[in-house]
């Protein structure tokens, strides 16, 4: 399975809407984060130490 994370900037004046896959959107610090369910306990943390450089790129999930 793959999965790919987008970084994203908007302009200041800019409101993001959500779309026909989802069912809210929103912006929210690392240690502010709404409840995260399956995989995305995992997976979100794991975006914010990609983007701050605390993991390689690419990153591969542990084979064990």
């Amino acid at each position: 399975m793959y999965n790919s994370v987008w970084h994203v900037e908007i302009a200041d004046d800019q409101t993001p809407i959500s779309g026909p896959e989802t069912t809210d959107v929103g912006f929210f610090a690392e240690d502010a984060l709404p409840e995260l369910s399956g995989s995305h306990v995992r997976r979100v943390p794991m975006t914010f130490k990609l983007a701050r450089g605390d993991e390689p790129v690419p990153y591969f999930d542990p084979t064990s």
